[in-house]
């Protein structure tokens, strides 16, 4: 999954020269690859004065530049998933930078979701987790029926913003459309 992500970030020549621990420093909002790792439940080590360890999700939340400026990125480090996860994304063309992108990941058993994970990015803030949508995923059977109350729910609750490359409204519309593909 991460390698299909990596697939759509950008051009061939841009995507040559970028690094997956480039694109965890940075963490753009707008940026694919911090979405992905969120969703995937990534952690990052660095070594500075001391030694770190967190989630990406729980770093992100703070003012993680200011580790790495003192520090190095030594490991992106992901967990084990009996599932599978898939990674969507929108912008104005192939290799523009996301207008908002997703990646989601279910667990099945007996024909029920055991887990779920699902991360929406570049609204137009870095990608975060979204909670209530995975609490609400767990124990129901996948049907066109969930898949048609995901989308509306997410176009009803995710917080999105608007910055001069797509509105509020317009995100607010197709987060419930991505995270419908992804799942």
């Amino acid at each position: 999954m991460l390698v299909e992500a990596l697939r759509q970030v950008a051009y061939p020549a841009l995507r040559n020269m970028a690094t997956l621990g480039g694109a965890v420093v940075s963490a753009h909002p707008w940026a694919d690859i911090p979405t992905v790792l969120v969703a995937l439940g990534a952690q990052a080590r660095w070594q500075g004065e001391k030694e770190g360890r967190a989630d990406l999700e729980d770093l992100y939340r703070q003012p993680f530049r200011q580790i790495f400026r003192e520090a190095v990125l030594l490991e992106v480090i992901l967990p084990p998933w009996d599932g599978a996860f898939a990674f969507e994304k929108i912008g104005r063309n192939a290799g523009d930078i996301a207008l908002l992108n997703v990646c989601a990941g279910l667990g099945l058993q007996d024909g029920k979701i055991v887990w779920a994970r699902v991360a929406v990015g570049a609204r137009p803030e870095r990608g975060e987790r979204l909670p209530w949508l995975e609490e609400a995923l767990v124990g129901e059977r996948p049907s066109e029926a969930l898949w048609n109350r995901v989308e509306e729910e997410v176009r009803a609750r995710i917080e999105v913003g608007s910055d001069r490359r797509a509105e509020a409204w317009w995100r607010r519309e197709v987060a419930g459309v991505l995270v419908r593909r992804a799942l």
